[in-house]
């Protein structure tokens, strides 16, 4: 991978683009508490990298990017500058980022460094991502019409367009086959359709948990278990959950954090966790994972070179 070349190319195509009105994936943090927010953890289909969002609120710039790391916390560098929400493609030869200042769909192939917009226009498209075959990409939009919001499927190969389902929606992925779908409703509910069909099943609310709002809801391989978030009612931790689809259990597997996703293998959560519980304060957000099995928690990012 050139990651000069690749830094070359990049920064002149992200970073001179129109402004459009952004959705944050992140907290309004209180001037100067939050120094670096690792976010969005995305593991590709190897297992051996994981792809996330760093945000350095307190700088002038407040510089955002996606950035690359081994699991254990070595080779943790920048790959592309002012993105988020990466997404692996099902080789893992390429990701796809949305851009911040102008809210558009990239995609970028590792090996050869080359660059191209996926997805343009007046929408604003959230969290992209293949299906399992790669012959689709979902993705979401919060701006425009009533009729241009919700969830979309775009045909890579065809570049053809298909409005799934119309819903004030920010997140979505794929579950188990090419056309299930797990999505976030308005904050509320958490529900899931298949693409074929355009049937819905609602999955869990909000109210049912007695939280504010639920947030980054994906299931893992099998299509048995749905990781999310929750937003409190008041005070309180945001919480990590893991939900058993045929039983319809819920529990809090992590609390303190955010942004779940699944290891390769469904033995694993990758999350943000903050260094104190309470996200408004003082501290640093960064990448850690679980082990399902063991119950043992590692961090995985902003680790120094010996502590791992």
């Amino acid at each position: 991978m050139k990651r000069s070349s690749v830094l070359a190319i990049l920064t002149p195509l992200l970073l001179g683009c129109e402004n459009v009105e952004q959705t944050p994936y992140f907290p309004d943090f209180p001037a100067g508490s939050v120094t670096v927010y690792d976010a969005h953890p995305a593991v590709s289909h190897s297992g051996d990298w994981v792809a996330f969002k760093r945000l350095t609120p307190s700088s002038e710039s407040e510089a955002v990017g996606v950035y690359l790391i081994r699991p254990d916390g070595s080779d943790e560098h920048l790959l592309l500058p002012n993105t988020e929400t990466p997404s692996w493609s099902p080789t893992d030869s390429s990701l796809l980022v949305v851009s911040v200042d102008e809210g558009h769909i990239w995609s970028f192939d590792l090996a050869s460094s080359a660059a191209w917009k996926v997805a343009t226009g007046s929408r604003q498209y959230l969290a992209p991502t293949w299906n399992a075959n790669g012959d689709s990409i979902l993705f979401a939009t919060r701006i425009g019409f009533e009729d241009e919001r919700g969830l979309w499927l775009l045909n890579p190969n065809t570049g053809s367009y298909s409005h799934l389902l119309v819903a004030f929606s920010s997140y979505a992925r794929f579950s188990s086959g090419p056309h299930r779908i797990v999505y976030l409703d308005d904050g509320r509910r958490i529900a899931a359709i298949e693409a074929d069909t355009g049937i819905t099943v609602q999955i869990i609310t909000a109210s049912e948990l007695q939280q504010s709002s639920l947030r980054w809801p994906s299931a893992d391989s099998t299509g048995s278990r749905l990781l999310f978030y929750s937003l409190p009612e008041g005070d309180g931790n945001y919480q990590v959950w893991l939900h058993e689809l045929d039983s319809g259990q819920t529990s809090v597997l992590i609390d303190g954090a955010a942004y779940p996703a699944w290891s390769p293998d469904g033995h694993q959560v990758f999350y943000t966790k903050w260094d104190r519980l309470n996200v408004d304060g003082i501290g640093n957000g960064r990448i850690w994972k679980l082990d399902l099995n063991s119950g043992i928690r590692r961090q995985v990012t902003g680790l120094l070179e010996g502590n791992r």
